[in-house]
This record gives structure tokens, sequence and C-alpha cells, in this order.
């Protein structure tokens, strides 16, 4: 990850609960870095926050508790593929998620520059990170390649969709952080709830965007998400030219629903993957 980008929800505040803060991450604006108190030392001396304004909860007294249960239900699911998740608290108007870090950056913005078959490892992990989720009912909601955290075995997958149990709709308008819209399904971004069939197409939209370096939606500015979600809705998705063909062929199948060969679960999207990479 790294610290560039606005300012999110926690402001430029030094202290959140017991929780000391180091550093912005991301370009989203909705993660810091910051020092583990000692009642969570075994974590590791440090931590990763995700800040969410509680006044943007359609229920302000019941937000917590919705967040609470959800993060519960995830990190229930014990998987070497997913970023532990460790907390939920509220703190001085505002609901942080906390989790673990892992240095080595993301599919976004990795420490160091990675192969081609380090980018397919990294997106076969979050894949089985989603399956996990998936076999225990829980769709993830919100992947993006900011969200496959890197490490020296792969990768995990990180941020859980825990802003829509806020309210669904205000996380796409950039009020609870700015939004991943390039990497939403058409269905989610139209109102629909998430499943697993969007989280494969996330999980083809990260691929293209990690191998590639370009979205499916090239010409839409994101930076405001009031002007891009109707030009995303409005446009279908372009496949960057030039990719390898079995890389291209996976990320069409992961991206329309109707492909014949599209994987049926994303532990089908990582077996092809791995197939790919371990040669």
């Amino acid at each position: 990850m790294t610290s560039d980008g606005p300012a999110g929800p926690a402001g430029p505040r030094s202290r959140i609960a017991d929780f000391d803060v180091v550093r912005p991450l991301g370009r989203s604006g909705s993660f810091v870095l910051a020092r583990s108190p000692q009642r969570l030392s075994d974590v590791g001396p440090e931590i990763v926050l995700k800040v969410l304004a509680a006044d943007a909860a359609v229920d302000s007294d019941g937000a917590l508790q919705r967040v609470s249960a959800a993060l519960r239900q995830i990190a229930a699911v014990r998987s070497p593929f997913l970023v532990r998740q460790i907390e939920v608290g509220r703190n001085d108007g505002l609901i942080y998620c906390a989790m673990e870090f892992l240095p080595g950056g993301s599919l976004a913005a990795p420490a160091s520059q990675l192969t081609f078959a380090e980018v397919l490892r990294a997106v076969s992990c979050a894949a089985r990170g989603a399956h996990d989720l998936h076999e225990h009912g829980i769709a993830h909601r919100n992947i993006h390649p900011a969200g496959v955290i890197l490490h020296a075995d792969g990768a995990r997958l990180a941020d859980p969709g825990l802003a829509t149990y806020l309210n669904p709709g205000m996380t796409l308008t950039g009020r609870l952080g700015h939004p991943h819209l390039a990497f939403m399904a058409p269905a989610v971004l139209a109102g629909q709830e998430p499943t697993r069939a969007s989280d494969l197409f996330s999980l083809g939209a990260t691929l293209h965007f990690a191998a590639s370096g370009q979205t499916l939606y090239p010409q839409v500015d994101e930076s405001d998400p009031a002007t891009a979600l109707p030009a995303i809705m409005s446009s279908g998705p372009t496949v960057a030219a030039g990719l390898p063909g079995p890389i291209e062929q996976i990320v069409r199948d992961c991206i329309d629903a109707s492909a014949p060969h599209r994987p049926k679960t994303a532990g089908d999207l990582a077996d092809r993957l791995d197939s790919l990479w371990k040669r």
C-alpha cells in the first residue's frame, strides 16, 4: 500500500481509540497504519485500521452492531488467503475495523516489482480467499487490486465490504471512502445484493488491472463517483488489447455471466490461474 491520497473519514488524527496513527495507507483515504496497543501485541507491532464515518450509517445506533456481526462472521472463516480481521470499535464519531498489517504492498501498489507469475499467483490467492468466504455463505463485496495484499508466499484478500452494512447506497457515492466502481459487477452497481457471481466479476476485473495496468473502463474518471457511476453503467467493459491469450480468456469468462466457460466458483478460477503460473 502507498501513503498518498486524500484524507478520509479519519482526517489528520494522531490517535483513534487506543491506536497511535503512523500514516495513511492507500489512496482511498479510509485506511491508516497504526501501532498495535499492548492488548493486541500478539498481532504484531503495527496494525491497519479501516475508518468509516459513523454518521454515514442509516441507523447510527445499530451500525456498530451490524458491522461487528459481519466481522465476526468473516473472522470465523479460517483461511491462509484472508487478511486477519481483529476487531470493530467506535471512537469519536468514527467506526474503525482493525486488521493485520502485511508490509508487501498490494496489487495496486506493490512494495517491489512483481513478475507476471507473481501477479497470477496473487490473484489466485485472492480467488481462494473469496472461495473460502463463499463456502461459508459470505460474499466479499469489495474485491479490487488494493485489497489484494502481498506477502512472501503470495497474497491475502483484505477489505471485505463492511461499509455496505452501514449504508449500501452510500458506498457508491464516496461518503464511506472512495468506492472501487470499476471493479464492481454491473448488477451490484444497479443495486442488487453482492453474490458469489458478482465477486467473480470483481476478480476478473482485478486480474485485468493486474495484467494490463488498466481498468475495464479506461475512459472513465473514477475520482468523482457521481459522474463515474452513470458513465460505467452506460458503457460496457473494455478488455485491453495485448493481453496474453489465456489471461484474456479468463478475464472475459469472469466478467460475462453468460460465458460458457465461466468458472463455476472462485476456487475454479484459482485452479485455472495456478495452471498458468506454475508451468
